[in-house]
C-alpha cells in the first residue's frame, strides 16, 4: 500500500472578542500566523465565528499553536481536530 505524503487535517476554531469577522479578514489574520509558525494553512469553512482550517498531518501541531492566539481583544481558540470535513462540520456545531 502506498504512503501518501500529504494526509489532511482539519481544524475547527472559535474566535473570541469580537462580532463575526470578515470571510476576507480571517484569511489575512490565517496567512500572518502561518508565516510566523512556517506552516501553510487554508481556511476551508467559516461562518459566524467558528471556522475550519486544513492543514498536512506533519504540520498539525505547528498550525495548533499557530492558531492558538490572544491578540490586541481577539482571541482564537482551536476545539478539534479531524481527518474528515464531515466530522470536522460536525463538531463545529457541538461547541
Amino acid at each position: 500500500m502506498a504512503v501518501r505524503n500529504f494526509r489532511k487535517r482539519y481544524i475547527v476554531f472559535r474566535v473570541h472578542g469580537r462580532g463575526a469577522l470578515p470571510r476576507k479578514e480571517m484569511i489575512d489574520i490565517i496567512n500572518r500566523r502561518g508565516r510566523i509558525h512556517r506552516v501553510r494553512m487554508k481556511l476551508t469553512v467559516f461562518k459566524g465565528n467558528r471556522g475550519i482550517i486544513l492543514v498536512s498531518h506533519t504540520d498539525k501541531e505547528k498550525a495548533i499553536e499557530a492558531m492558538n492566539f490572544e491578540d490586541s481583544g481577539l482571541k482564537i481558540e482551536t476545539i478539534r481536530t479531524s481527518g474528515t470535513i464531515k466530522k470536522a462540520k460536525n463538531s463545529m456545531h457541538q461547541f
